[in-house]
């Protein structure tokens, strides 16, 4: 059994990079933080995880019109 913790980034156009691009270094090291807080207070450190990324573009309305799913997109190694 495998706990997923997924980030999801929307955006309209990719004129400033993919939606995915902006879970930078910083973003994953908060979302890893975040996740073995939840782990401990669950007393679950000892499951493994993995770390997705949704990225979803919108249409002109908001709507979802793709979403890219990109399993173990980052891992635990990245932060110390």
């Amino acid at each position: 059994e495998v706990l997923v913790f997924i980030e999801v980034k929307a955006r309209r156009t990719d004129s400033h990079g993919a939606p995915e691009d902006f879970v930078d270094s910083g973003k994953r090291r908060r979302i890893i933080r975040a996740a073995r807080a939840f782990l401990k207070h669950k007393r679950l450190l000892d499951r493994r995880r993995r770390y997705d990324i949704a990225a979803v573009r919108l249409d002109a309305k908001g709507r979802a019109e793709n979403v890219r799913w990109t399993e173990a997109a980052f891992d635990e190694g990245e932060v110390p």
